[in-house]
């Protein structure tokens, strides 16, 4: 038995502790007996073995095993097939092995040989747990346990334990994994094996620390690392300390963290092998991330995948792509923060690792939610947590209804975001996790905050703020100090609202947090608006706006420019506040020109880069900020020959009924007028009369306006209404109000000649005013004072193609060659995005009068009915200089890309959903050139759309992006009957007339002399060039 033991040969790693059966040690002579043949081929077989030449070792084993007879004893046969058993093992073909130790086990147990039966149950066990059938490996294991406990040799008693502790712990059942290590460990210490002892205090730790007995867990890997120092284990010894750096981590302790992966890295230079040092590497990557130091965690987990990387190990490489995905996430940097996260979750499928899968598709919804684009996001929480539930994994569930909380409450859906918060704060409670609970009650004081609770988010962030400073967390402390200034200026305490924020702008800034600057930056500057510190408030103010143009700089690495461009309109509309902030605190130096570039600068950014990649033959990669200075804004101005008129709005974040008493300025309208001679003046208005005087808000009184003109379906007949002299009070009241807000003040400074253009560049709700309908005192429209163009921007002005003084007579009626002209198409079936059942738009008869008269006049064959495809629609593009548009135009979302808008043309057939559907999206396919000078979508509501900070989100601007530089929209279901009328004259006029604006103009007076009703003549606009 001593003899046996000595010659078994025990490999202990920081891994499991492992044997298997040696040879019994007999000197090289020449056998005479059959035994002694067969002893010396074990032999010869354990040497080659050792050598690694498993094949010719297992070619010795055969042979012994074909002399065996039954004349020998079974003992030796056995001892034949394990060999050949650990052969297979050390080649890692388990699958071979087991039979043979299967077979030596019957021979064992038969002769009740009970350490070998014992020893050769646990190389099963081993064998099936390499093989990850675990069901199988607990059966071998606890079979081997009592044969084992029949023999008296305690080490493998002790082992067997150890064996059992490891594959619970693999089965993540740790309860019992520690139970095991409990049992091992005294009967190792009995035996006075202090490498062995190390060992399992190790394993112990481990499991502990899995269960977050952080204090027993830290107590036995201490104790476990001077018995692996003392037996030599570098590789071991580094891998405690490793764990101990962790352990520090995982309580939200970094500074303690650091040293110990500091020492692992001194570890990593001693021992040839890169798995230390990229460990070293992560985990201080994560560190740094958590003190908020986000360039040295760069550092360190580029690193990291730069030696994941040298050894194409992939699931390391997923790990820290996803950290540099989340400290990227963490700087602001979105952009590359969605790169690599998509990146990981990628190799995560790959790898078959569906729980980083699902922890990378979590991280994405993070990176969605900071873009703003709040639908992706909320999909992949949804997901995660499916299948969060599904692992029974609470503090994954905690996590992601956390997010799911902020997600509501951005989207102001608060009885959601109260019930997911709440339960993401209980769960923390219950994990007695303390950084999930500081970042549940924080965001509980936001929830309370945004619901007009102040004591309640108060009390939320002092508790928060306390968890934060427990934990040595500088960045969550800053995000709470920035939220407690956000608090007392709600309260209208501005002093207390200054010196808070400006706490949390140190500690953004002390870690490299982009965002969380930028926030901070925005809101201090507010408040200083407030207490009157107008010169300190542009400063920080426009730090701030740097901060998000680089922000959206970096969207420019996505090569996928569609992607790049939804994204772009996310974020700024995250962002828009701050332009509004700045405005103020530069009209109230007296800085109006300065103040109408940042009115410039916050609109249309998205679409102005998509413009000029159009023009300069670009795809991808352009630079963010274009050229925004007064001077570049009077040049277009003074280029088109017109008077420009650019409204902003500029609004508090308070209810109607504070604004009437708000401190915040009196302007809550700005008006800059710039003439054609390039001069620049601005007007202020006051809305506070109105909100004080009706309780309304101009958003309302423009849906009034609408209401009262009538928003009808295109294709309902609506009876011609008789010319009256007497127009209804219901109708002008709303109607004469907006141009008492929005023309009057800047009426001595419109041009008196009717045909001088004037360009509208609204904003906001803005965009769906009907200015040719707004009247004066006497009753007067506009229609009768102005030529009206409207523009998303000045910027967006300028990017159209360069207006021609005196086109050619030939250029013009060049315009009508190839012309395309589209009415009333087999209409297609819509399918919407949420799966409701499919139904066909209803067909529009007047279109296809308007059509065939529209080409009459162009000279050309319109495309009526089933003639009209999408494919032909889009072939015939390639061509047209002239593409009018008689159909319907939709307003959702097809694709789910965040880019409402479609035309209804006849489907193609393809048995497609949507089949007939000409969206945004592939209007601005960078693969798709449109040539056309003119669009007229003569269509319903074909003006209207997503309005965001980048002007109406639909389809003028797909085709303004497309380059096309005057299009024709409805900002209203128009009704087809006068439509048709108008559209006829429209073209007539254009026909002689190259100035469009002058011809649609002409149309409209026409077309009210037989509908005398706004509703019929007012819908359409000219977008863009004259």
């Amino acid at each position: 038995m001593a003899q046996l033991q000595r010659v078994l040969s025990i490999a202990l790693g920081i891994g499991i502790i492992t044997s298997s059966l040696a040879p019994m040690a007999t000197p090289w002579v020449v056998a005479q007996t059959t035994s002694d043949r067969i002893q010396g081929l074990l032999d010869r077989g354990a040497e080659l073995a050792s050598q690694k030449q498993y094949e010719r070792a297992l070619q010795q084993y055969q042979q012994a095993l074909k002399q065996f007879s039954q004349n020998q004893p079974a003992k030796l046969k056995g001892q034949i097939l394990s060999r050949i058993g650990n052969i297979y093992r050390d080649r890692r073909q388990y699958d071979q092995a087991i039979p043979y130790f299967k077979q030596a086990r019957v021979i064992y147990q038969a002769g009740q040989h009970h350490l070998l039966e014992g020893i050769t149950l646990r190389a099963i066990g081993l064998s099936y747990r390499n093989l990850r059938q675990y069901d199988q490996a607990l059966a071998s294991l606890q079979a081997a346990k009592p044969v084992l406990f029949k023999q008296p040799d305690r080490y493998w008693q002790m082992l067997i334990w150890y064996d059992l502790g490891n594959l619970y712990a693999r089965r993540r059942d740790y309860p019992k994994a520690i139970q095991a290590f409990q049992t091992a460990l005294p009967l190792a210490r009995a035996l006075k094996r202090g490498s062995s002892t190390g060992q399992t205090l190790y394993k112990l730790a481990q499991a502990q620390h899995q269960l977050k007995q952080f204090t027993a867990a830290e107590t036995n890997y201490k104790a476990s690392l001077p018995l692996l120092r003392a037996a030599n284990y570098r590789r071991s010894e580094a891998n405690v300390q490793l764990q101990l750096g962790r352990l520090a981590n995982d309580q939200r302790q970094p500074r303690r963290a650091i040293p110990y992966f500091q020492t692992v890295l001194r570890f990593a230079r001693k021992i040839p092998t890169t798995d230390l040092e990229y460990a070293a590497r992560l985990n201080l990557g994560r560190s740094e991330q958590q003190l908020g130091n986000l360039r040295q965690a760069t550092t360190h987990l580029t690193t990291a995948l730069k030696l994941a990387q040298q050894g194409d190990h992939q699931s390391q490489i997923w790990i820290v792509l996803e950290a540099l995905g989340n400290v990227a996430l963490q700087r602001g940097d979105y952009a590359r923060a969605i790169t690599q996260l998509s990146q990981a979750r990628k190799i995560a499928i790959a790898i078959q690792n569906p729980q980083g899968e699902h922890s990378t598709t979590l991280n994405l919804g993070n990176a969605y939610y900071a873009v703003g684009d709040y639908n992706r996001a909320g999909k992949t929480y949804q997901q995660a947590l499916t299948f969060a539930q599904q692992r029974k994994d609470l503090a994954a569930v905690g996590q992601i209804v956390g997010s799911l909380g902020i997600l509501y409450r951005q989207t102001r859906d608060y009885p959601q975001a109260l019930e997911f918060t709440q339960l993401s704060l209980e769960i923390a409670e219950k994990l007695n996790d303390v950084a999930e609970k500081q970042v549940s009650l924080m965001d509980l004081g936001l929830l309370y905050s945004a619901t007009q609770k102040p004591k309640l988010a108060l009390n939320a962030y002092q508790k928060a703020l306390a968890l934060a400073k427990r934990t040595d967390n500088p960045r969550a402390i800053g995000k709470i100090y920035g939220n407690i200034g956000a608090l007392y200026t709600q309260q209208q305490d501005y002093t207390q609202g200054a010196k808070f924020m400006r706490l949390s702008v140190a500690l953004a800034q002390q870690s490299q947090d982009l965002r969380e600057q930028g926030v901070g930056l925005s809101n201090l500057g507010a408040i200083l608006n407030q207490l009157g510190q107008y010169a300190e408030a542009e400063t920080h103010l426009r730090q701030s706006i740097a901060i998000w143009d680089k922000q959206r700089q970096g969207l420019n690495r996505n090569l996928e420019y569609k992607t790049a461009d939804r994204q772009k309109i996310a974020l700024f509309e995250r962002q828009t506040y701050t332009y509004s902030h700045l405005q103020r605190s530069l009209v109230a130096q007296a800085k109006a020109e300065a103040a109408l570039e940042i009115s410039e600068q916050s609109r249309t950014r998205a679409l102005v880069e998509l413009m000029a990649r159009k023009r300069q033959g670009q795809t991808v990669r352009l630079k963010e900020q274009l050229d925004i200075n007064i001077d570049r804004l009077k040049q277009i101005a003074q280029a088109q020959k017109a008077t420009i008129v650019e409204y902003a709005l500029l609004r508090d974040n308070v209810k109607p009924e504070q604004r009437a008493q708000s401190k915040y300025g009196q302007a809550d309208l700005l008006i800059w007028v710039i003439q054609p001679s390039g001069q620049v003046t601005l007007r202020q208005v006051d809305l506070r009369p109105l909100v004080k005087a009706q309780n309304i808000e101009l958003d309302n009184l423009i849906r009034m306006s609408r209401n009262t003109i009538g928003v009808r379906s295109r294709g309902i007949t609506i009876a011609a209404a008789q010319p009256s002299t007497d127009a209804l009070p219901t109708i002008d009241q709303p109607l004469r109000q907006l141009h008492q807000f929005l023309i009057e003040p800047i009426q001595d400074l419109l041009p008196s000649d009717p045909t001088q253009h004037v360009v509208f560049i609204p904003q906001k709700q803005l965009f769906t005013v009907p200015f040719y309908a707004l009247q004066d005192a006497q009753g007067r429209y506009l229609l009768e004072q102005h030529t009206i163009r409207t523009a998303p921007s000045i910027q967006a002005l300028g990017q159209t193609q360069p207006p021609l003084t005196n086109p050619s007579p030939q250029r013009h009626q060049a315009l009508f060659q190839n012309a395309l002209i589209v009415g009333n198409p087999t209409m297609p079936s819509i399918t919407l995005r949420n799966g409701a059942a499919s139904e066909q738009l209803l067909p529009l008869p007047n279109a296809t009068t308007e059509a065939q008269a529209i080409a009459r006049i162009a000279q050309t064959k319109a495309l009526i009915g089933p003639q009209a495809t999408k494919s032909l629609v889009l072939e015939r593009m390639q061509q047209a200089k002239l593409v009018h548009l008689a159909t319907h135009g939709l307003l959702d979302d097809f694709q789910d890309l965040g880019i409402p808008g479609a035309i209804a043309l006849a489907p193609d057939g393809t048995g497609q959903p949507n089949d007939g559907i000409l969206t945004t999206d592939e209007l601005t396919d960078p693969q798709r050139q449109l040539p056309a000078e003119l669009v007229v979508l003569s269509a319903c509501n074909t003006g209207r759309g997503t309005i965001t900070g980048d002007g109406v989100i639909g389809l003028s601007r797909a085709f303004l992006g497309a380059g096309v530089p005057s299009v024709v929209v409805s900002l209203w279901a128009v009704d087809d009957r006068s439509t048709s009328v108008l559209m006829t004259e429209f073209y007539r006029n254009l026909k002689t007339n190259p100035d469009r604006a002058a011809a649609l103009r002409q149309a409209m007076l026409k077309t009210r002399q037989q509908y005398p009703d706004p509703f019929h003549w007012a819908a359409f606009t000219l977008v863009g060039q004259k």
